[in-house]
């Protein structure tokens, strides 16, 4: 994978579009999948448990419909699996137990990007306003989940242009710290002139939610938000069992 395609791939995976079905879930819906999915992947005690989490998220993604960018997502992350992996292995962990690390990593982060891939912004704010987080502390987590594509794509855009004047990266951690210097500098500019002008446009129009407002959105819960999460926590709940019933059933047999 190019150094150029990573990053797009992790700007594919971070970006909300809405089309298929999960996105016409009721958002707080999304939220409890999201929370419900990683208290699963680090409840899972072994490599196979978190294989069958991840093979399940594939085929959710699959049905879903932003699979391609799912694929990217995985692409992105199976580096930083790998590295875990081998660090793992170096600090005397078993392979199993190295293998169920680099996978809780992967579901991890896939999750996280199927939830931006499937709810928007908006509808990430209205949910943690309704369960009560204040107002400041909600914008701000809308805000990153928003801007950190844009801050993306920037760093792409200052990337290519700073090549095309000759910059070559050097594999050399400090000559690689100091080469970096003509894109950190740009990057942290212009997200800071980005702040500028979003908070200028703020304040002229007067933002400022009264305590306690709940938003205007109405979301409703029908048929198939119910069907999903019941869906997904059985076959979670089935999951985590599985290994008792097989011993279970190992000590009825014999």
């Amino acid at each position: 994978m190019s150094a150029r395609r990573a990053p797009e791939l992790l700007v594919e995976s971070l970006t909300y579009r809405p089309s298929g079905w999960a996105t016409r879930l009721n958002p707080g819906v999304k939220l409890a999948f999201a929370a419900e999915a990683v208290a699963l992947t680090f409840i899972a005690g072994s490599w196979i448990q978190e294989a069958a989490l991840l093979a399940g998220l594939i085929a959710l993604a699959a049905g879903s419909g932003p699979m391609r960018r799912m694929v990217g997502a995985l692409a992105t992350g199976s580096g930083f699996s790998a590295v875990i992996f081998v660090l793992d292995v170096l600090g005397g962990s078993s392979i199993a137990s190295s293998i169920t690390s680099a996978l809780e990593f992967a579901n991890f982060m896939s999750y996280a990007s199927l939830l931006f891939m499937i709810t928007s912004p908006e509808e990430i704010d209205d949910v943690l306003r309704r369960i009560g987080l204040p107002s400041e502390i909600s914008f701000v987590l809308t805000a990153a989940v928003r801007f950190v594509p844009v801050v993306l794509r920037d760093a792409l855009s200052i990337y290519d242009v700073q090549r095309a004047r000759g910059l070559r990266l050097s594999r050399n951690p400090v000559k690689l710290l100091r080469g970096s210097m003509p894109l950190i500098v740009p990057l942290v500019v212009t997200s800071l002139r980005r702040s500028e002008g979003l908070a200028e446009a703020m304040e002229a129009r007067g933002y400022a939610r009264p305590r306690g407002s709940k938003g205007i959105r109405k979301y409703s819960f029908g048929r198939a938000d119910a069907v999903f999460i019941s869906t997904f926590t059985g076959l979670g709940l089935l999951l985590l069992a599985a290994p008792s019933m097989v011993h279970v059933l190992s000590v009825i047999i014999h």
